[in-house]
């Protein structure tokens, strides 16, 4: 019962932050772990990598990942999105200015 009333306590706080903001843009992942990591520690590890994900699910957004480029230590990276419930076309619509759709073309 605790944690039910955290959440709720939570999407409270949520729902005033809306009032202000139409989108929360964060990193996907908060960290790119190795695989000695994820070996040592996978449960630490994963419950660490869905931070976001995770919140996004229990609070009820809309989300959405799209690539980002590259890092400063060349691996890859990602940027999630994050509106309110029921505001996926608002989701989509800040994900393809992200990163818009680019038509297959020739190499080059």
């Amino acid at each position: 019962f605790t944690d039910l009333h955290r959440l709720t306590d939570l999407r409270t706080q949520m729902a005033e932050l809306w009032q202000a903001l139409d989108a929360i843009v964060c990193p996907t992942v908060p960290d790119l772990p190795t695989h000695q990591a994820v070996a040592s520690d996978p449960v630490g590890t994963n419950a660490a990598l869905g931070r976001w994900t995770q919140a996004a699910n229990l609070l009820d957004l809309s989300a959405t990942t799209v690539p980002s480029g590259t890092r400063l230590d060349n691996l890859p990276g990602s940027a999630t999105v994050l509106t309110p419930a029921n505001t996926d076309s608002l989701t989509a619509a800040i994900a393809r200015r992200l990163h818009p759709h680019r038509e297959p073309g020739p190499p080059g």
